[in-house]
């Protein structure tokens, strides 16, 4: 979204931005896919799916995603699985 918001990842602002430029958009229709568990927390609190991509520094969280992959190259069989992951 280039220069149209001020705010960028991992700035958790930059998804009210989104639903608010997309307002169609249902939330629970929306996947965020991250490393980032604190943005993934953020996406999970504003309805959206969550899937972590995992990494060293994540993986001892309080924090439970819906999905963990380990590798981005996984995500489209977690996506083409056809659950509905968001609680």
């Amino acid at each position: 979204f280039g220069g149209e918001s001020e705010f960028s990842k991992p700035n958790p602002r930059l998804f009210s931005f989104l639903l608010a430029k997309f307002p169609a958009i249902n939330p629970e229709l929306i996947t965020v896919i991250d490393d980032s568990l604190e943005l993934l927390a953020t996406g999970r609190s504003m309805l959206m799916q969550t899937i972590l991509v995992e990494n060293s520094k994540n993986f001892n969280s309080a924090f439970v995603p819906d999905g963990v992959i380990k590798d981005i190259l996984e995500i489209e069989k977690e996506l083409d699985s056809g659950k509905k992951i968001n609680r």
